[in-house]
């Protein structure tokens, strides 16, 4: 099931087109439940989305897995590194960072 997480906002600049994508998730910096701009055009792992929080300005990086407005039923905890992943999918956390089934 694919799960929806991605506010959108599209507009054309000259000849070049832009896209904004805003989601809810809390911040690391200043702990609200906010909306972030996606920094698109900072290379980031597959799971994961380099974020500029719209509140306080903190940047960073976040697994998409830990948007607030992800239901519950759509992700769990990985047994192997315990990180939240979407219960459809193999955890992007243990794919970054290596962890190999036969060691946990």
């Amino acid at each position: 099931m694919m799960v929806s997480i991605w506010y959108v906002l599209s507009a054309t600049v000259g000849n070049k087109d832009i896209t904004i994508m805003y989601t809810k998730f809390k911040c690391n910096g200043c702990k609200r439940n906010t909306e972030f701009l996606w920094l698109e055009q900072l290379d980031t792992p597959d799971g994961f989305k380099a974020y500029q929080c719209m509140d306080c300005g903190t940047v960073g990086v976040k697994n998409i897995a830990e948007a607030l407005d992800v239901s519950d039923g759509d992700i769990s905890r990985c047994a192997k590194c315990g990180s939240w992943k979407f219960s459809s999918v193999v955890c992007h956390t243990c794919q970054l960072i290596g962890v190999q089934d036969a060691n946990v």
